[in-house]
């Protein structure tokens, strides 16, 4: 009886041993993001850090960092690449990069075993249950060198959605080839809000005022004789259209004046600038249908456009009198998009098990079923359900997670150095990633496990 346990354990013990195997070395990369709450009154730029630690002997090249901004109802990812250009977002730059203790080579970052360079950075895959050390990377014997961004937030650019809320940030760092690659992510958090600005003015003379990115031109006379101050903040909108086919576009802004009467004597104009950014998250194609608005509760009436200027992103209106102006985007005409930027190649699955594959490594981003944009898209009586990765939203039937033990929820993320979705699937994430980054090693694991259970099974048959 006491052979059987010890048999037993032993063949529980060298599974367990080949697991830790397959799942591979540990993190390599910590990534960690400093941010600063935004007044867009006061804070024309306003700069944040992303520092990467690189653990003592990693290298690996760094193929690009997604730093992506939720505010609760939109997603937009900018790509930063290695020569730091950034795309899909207007309103972010990088201000500097700067390294510690690394050699300043053409890439960094961490290596599982990679042996030889070239200008990707390796070529050979020699993973070894370590880490590899090349001649790039850590230059003395301290813990760890560290890539350090410098990243310029433009305060007039951003997204008119993120103003009074909480912003989500996470900065997620990509590394390896474009066959084979995995990231590791940061995460932090800023307010965005605007403070009142006041400005003196005299009725009496003509006043043209900027703020933000808005122009105001008063005429004489149009104001109330006694007006002496315009105050003016940008705010989050009282109120959403009635209608379904009209959004917020873009920024909201108060306009007030210390009058006692607040009757104007003729109009003023004001011209809004919007842009790409803002024209993406409403699914706006056609700039014609930009619509600027005043807000009376509990709607928004529609005013008469003076001009648009397309491709300085600009409109001009007149108004008669002062409280919240916004633009809406008349979406009944143009071919609505998703509230998510960026972008990544598609590649059709073969089967479901490919599928829970493809997801773990986040190799080829997308499903043998059809993208959506809302449940509707979906074939009727079945359940479409969203799930995010760095670039796009899609949907899968309900099926797949019922046929393959599937559980996809809204913001399902690979653990980091792994690469499978966290609690997302159940039973064989792991297993397929190592068997690919290492099918000799796996081979003899599984070779052992398998020879170590036939054996204790065939022992307890023969004393039995």
């Amino acid at each position: 009886m006491e052979l059987k346990r010890n048999l037993a354990a032993t063949a529980i013990t060298l599974m367990i041993i080949a697991l830790l195997i397959l799942a591979g070395p540990a993190k390599a990369i910590d990534v960690s993001l400093t941010t600063q709450n935004i007044d867009v009154s006061t804070d024309a730029e306003k700069d944040f850090t992303a520092d990467i630690t690189i653990n003592s002997g990693e290298f690996l090249p760094i193929l690009y960092t997604n730093i992506t901004f939720d505010d609760g109802t939109n997603q937009i990812t900018c790509k930063i690449d290695k020569e730091d250009n950034v795309s899909g977002c207007d309103f972010l730059s990088v201000k500097s990069r700067s390294t510690d203790n690394l050699y300043l080579g053409q890439d960094y970052g961490y290596g599982y075993g990679y042996n030889s360079n070239n200008s990707l950075g390796y070529h050979d895959f020699g993973y070894g249950y370590g880490y590899g050390n090349g001649d790039k990377g850590i230059l003395d014997q301290s813990d760890s060198g560290t890539i350090t961004y410098i990243l310029t937030i433009n305060s007039s650019k951003m997204p008119g959605s993120f103003m009074g809320n909480t912003i989500d940030i996470s900065a997620k760092v990509y590394g390896g080839t474009d066959e084979n690659y995995n990231y590791f992510k940061g995460t932090s958090n800023f307010q965005v809000n605007s403070t009142p600005v006041n400005t003196a003015i005299d009725p009496s003379i003509q006043t043209n005022i900027s703020y933000n990115g808005i122009e105001l031109e008063i005429p004489a006379g149009s104001l109330p004789g006694d007006a002496t101050t315009l105050t003016m903040h940008q705010v989050k909108a009282s109120g959403n259209p009635s209608s379904s086919t009209l959004k917020i576009l873009g920024k909201t802004y108060s306009f007030d004046i210390d009058s006692a009467t607040k009757a104007f004597s003729g109009p003023i104009r004001i011209t809004f600038t919007y842009t790409d950014d803002e024209l993406n998250l409403a699914g706006i194609t056609d700039e014609n249908d930009i619509l600027p608005s005043f807000y009376t509760d509990p709607d928004w009436e529609q005013l008469t456009v003076i001009s648009r200027d397309l491709e300085n992103n600009k409109i001009t209106f007149e108004t008669t009198h002062f409280t919240e102006f916004t633009l809406l985007a008349d979406t009944s005409t143009s071919t609505s998009g998703t509230s998510s930027t960026g972008g990544g190649d598609s590649t059709l699955f073969s089967s479901v098990s490919n599928a829970a594959e493809e997801i773990s490594e986040k190799i080829v981003p997308e499903f043998k079923y059809p993208s959506c944009k809302t449940n509707n898209d979906c074939n009727q009586g079945e359940e479409c359900k969203y799930i995010f990765d760095e670039y796009y939203r899609k949907c899968v039937k309900a099926d797949i997670k019922e046929t393959a033990n599937v559980d996809i929820s809204n913001n399902a993320e690979p653990i980091q150095g792994i690469g499978a979705p966290s609690n997302s699937i159940t039973g064989f994430a792991i297993v397929p990633e190592a068997i690919k980054k290492n099918p000799i090693a796996a081979f003899i694991v599984g070779i052992i496990a398998l020879t170590s259970v036939t054996g204790a099974y065939l022992f307890l048959r023969k004393r039995e």
